[in-house]
């Protein structure tokens, strides 16, 4: 039996529109909230596919962003299986997929769950202000593709290793708030390099890919461009059937990771 729906207020605390977002990297879930809070939205937070569903047979959103990346099933079947509900009002709400890449598989599954849209993390302020004016303000139902920057030179990384004035700009902020989000990123370093480790003394490439997908989620919403480049480099690189150069892009992750534990020691006072 099908819960009696509870309809989220439009102006729930104070705010235009009701937004889900279906995210599991606690990070990125938190700087995601921040920008959409920025642009008058009630955010309410589901850290996995079966959380999503239940919220969805008790509250009406305005629009929902689903992170493709789930633990328990992918954001393909809980948009499925919302769609195939006819019962519920969330059933004709605007779906964005959000994902690290895009390919013509993911545009056809997109198609096939019923997905409005698909979108390339990280989500900025800018996109997410273009994606509620065309769902909730025009109600447009194309799918919306975003391109994939592709850098010849793919296995370049320089730069600075922490940038807070643009952290600040990609979530729309102050650089109180970039460094905020910097520490909170080190606060999952510790427990991340273990489950690294422990993957590598193993050559279990695969759950390398999984924390390095996680670790990407959030690094892509904080001014650290060489640790999100580091991370891009060693995902992608395990999505084929190569291994010649794994060894080596795992270090550099790693090198990326410490290097910003000392930068942070010494001069941003995070830790």
């Amino acid at each position: 039996m099908m819960s009696k729906k509870n309809n989220v207020n439009k102006n729930f605390e104070n705010k235009k529109y009701s937004i889900l977002l279906v995210e599991d990297q606690p990070l990125a879930a938190e700087i995601t909230k921040v920008i959409l809070s920025s642009l008058d939205c009630w955010v309410d937070i589901a850290e996995n596919g079966e959380t999503a569903i239940i919220k969805t047979q008790n509250n009406l959103y305005d629009l929902i962003f689903m992170d493709i990346g789930l633990p328990d099933m992918t954001g393909y079947e809980v948009s499925w299986r919302i769609r195939a509900n006819k019962q519920l009002s969330a059933s004709q709400t605007p779906i964005i997929a959000l994902t690290a890449r895009i390919d013509n598989n993911d545009r056809n599954q997109c198609i096939e769950a019923g997905i409005n849209a698909i979108l390339i993390k990280p989500l900025f302020k800018e996109k997410a202000l273009d994606m509620l004016n065309i769902f909730i303000l025009d109600g447009e139902e194309d799918i919306l593709l975003s391109k994939v920057n592709h850098n010849d030179d793919w296995l370049t990384i320089s730069g600075k290793i922490i940038d807070l004035d643009l952290g600040a700009q990609l979530i729309g902020g102050t650089i109180d708030l970039a460094e905020t989000m910097i520490r909170m990123m080190l606060e999952s370093f510790p427990a991340e390099l273990i489950q690294l480790n422990s993957a590598y003394q193993a050559k279990n490439w695969g759950k390398i890919k999984d924390i390095v997908h996680k670790l990407r989620g959030g690094v892509c919403y904080c001014g650290l461009p060489r640790l999100h480049r580091a991370c891009i480099l060693l995902e992608d690189y395990l999505m084929t059937d190569n291994r010649e150069l794994s060894d080596a892009l795992y270090h550099q992750l790693i090198r990326e990771i410490e290097s910003i534990k000392m930068v942070c020691a010494n001069n941003l006072n995070l830790e």
